[in-house]
């Protein structure tokens, strides 16, 4: 399965295969390096997977489709963040960098 994207960053559109994402694969725009936080790609592989095992629940019974849009979720999904959601994602973002950083580390 693969799962589409569009960075909101440069606007490149790139895939993801749902694989990679639940071996913890980082989500990385490949033309600019836009990163998603690690906890927020972590609970959407968890989603997916808790998703797709329901769906498979209800394989023999029905045929399903369901197409994702970003820019159309329903409510109360669609707010855009606010700046203190954005602060507490950078936050995610810059502990990454520390965990990356400390893992170097313990390497040498």
């Amino acid at each position: 399965m693969t799962i589409e994207l569009n960075c909101q960053e440069c606007d490149a559109a790139f895939e993801l295969e749902f694989g990679d994402l639940m071996e913890g694969e980082p989500l990385v725009c490949p033309e600019c390096g836009q990163r998603a936080p690690a906890t927020v790609t972590e609970e959407l592989a968890n989603a997916l997977d808790d998703l797709l095992a329901r769906v498979s629940d209800l394989r023999s019974r029905f045929h399903l489709a369901l197409t994702v849009e970003s820019d159309d979720l329903p409510s109360p999904y669609d707010e855009e963040p606010t700046d203190e959601e954005e602060d507490d994602e950078d936050d995610d973002e810059s502990f990454d960098d520390d965990e990356e950083e400390e893992e170097e580390y313990e390497d040498d």
